[in-house]
């Protein structure tokens, strides 16, 4: 024969105590970005699009918005400084860092 459970409607969402998700701040938007900021995010996703056509990659296996975001607000022109973006490892660096610091040594000019 069959089981049944009777089962009490759900009055709220409970959250568990010590396993709240602390909430990490927001980074910078191109909304809140100057306009040279802004043309130089595009320029970068122009690029990663293309990067990721040609290795048949979506996008954001290239490189994430996010790191866009904080490329075009730091403009970093050192390898150096490009690791130390978030979303830019020793992987990342070789694979596609070159085309990257060229175009934000070009727009630093």
């Amino acid at each position: 024969s069959p089981l049944a459970f009777a089962l009490e409607p759900e009055s709220g969402r409970k959250s568990r105590p010590g396993r709240q998700r602390q909430r990490q701040p927001a980074a910078r938007t191109v909304d809140a970005a100057q306009p040279a900021d802004s043309e130089l995010f595009a320029a970068l996703r122009e690029l990663r699009a293309r990067l990721a056509r040609e290795a048949g990659l979506p996008a954001y296996c290239v490189f994430p918005d996010r790191t866009l975001r904080e490329l075009a607000a730091n403009r970093p022109t050192t390898e150096d400084g490009l690791l130390a973006t978030q979303g830019v490892g020793p992987a990342r660096l070789e694979r596609y860092g070159r085309p990257f610091l060229d175009l934000l040594r070009e727009r630093g000019e």
